[in-house]
């Protein structure tokens, strides 16, 4: 089985990209580490009362992210204490920044409280972008920076034999990485020359530029080019002929 794992900026076309490569291979399969950690977030949104949760007392948010407890065993197989998912006053004063996801989430679900009962997925990923990056970001700090993909790779692992491709997008560590090079997969960054970057400031974003790709595509120019590039790259890793970088005028 192959497995290429994609990274590169928010919205420079990594799932596209994927998309294109796995129709050059029916049997294939793709993974986000998006997915896990919208399993765990539409969980914990169940749990959201507005009446209970007050987005300016931390006691009340603390009691609310207290549902992860029962959460992570059954979605990634960790069993963390309450002491390591616990939010205090001192560490908001030291890194507002790291929280400002959460608030800004929180303040969603006040406005729209039917946001919690919806399902998180592609169309409605962008509005559930704040706890998505904050739950991406923050628990990996708390609880080990692998506890995503670790998830991920276990459930690559347990594909079925009739598998011959395994794509995976959302690779924001150099421990991701290492994760999928450890199990034989390449890693491909997706990068579009002149278009903004995303949120920079936001921990999952702050240390993907440390990941070394092995393979860069320019993604330059329109979707049937960048659909070109995915065959040509398809034909090269099959034959074990991959080049560093791929772009429209290649």
């Amino acid at each position: 089985m192959y497995i290429v794992g994609f990274t590169g900026p928010i919205n420079h076309g990594k799932t596209t990209a994927a998309k294109f490569l796995m129709a050059e291979e029916p049997s294939s399969k793709h993974i986000e580490s998006r997915e896990v950690i919208s399993e765990v977030a539409m969980q914990l949104n169940k749990h959201f009362d507005p009446a209970m949760v007050d987005p300016r007392d931390l006691t009340s948010i603390n009691s609310w992210l207290f549902h992860l407890l029962d959460i992570l065993p059954g979605v990634i197989n960790v069993r963390p204490t309450f002491d390591q998912l616990e939010i205090r006053d001192h560490e908001l004063d030291k890194s507002p920044e790291v929280f400002e996801k959460l608030y800004v989430y929180i303040d969603r679900l006040h406005d729209n409280p039917s946001m919690a009962k919806e399902p998180i997925d592609d169309e409605t990923a962008e509005v559930h972008r704040p706890i998505l990056q904050w739950l991406g970001g923050y628990l990996p700090t708390v609880l080990g920076e692998t506890i995503w993909f670790d998830e991920v790779m276990r459930r690559v692992s347990a594909a079925d034999e009739s598998v011959k491709l395994y794509t995976i997008a959302g690779l924001r560590y150099p421990s991701d990485s290492a994760s999928v090079r450890h199990h034989g997969g390449k890693i491909i960054e997706i990068i579009r020359p002149e278009y903004e970057l995303g949120d920079q400031n936001d921990p999952t974003e702050a240390r993907r530029s440390e990941i070394a790709a092995d393979v860069v595509i320019l993604n330059d120019g329109g979707l049937d080019d960048l659909k070109d590039i995915m065959k040509a790259v398809w034909q090269d890793l099959s034959t074990n002929r991959l080049r560093f970088e791929y772009r429209s005028s290649n």
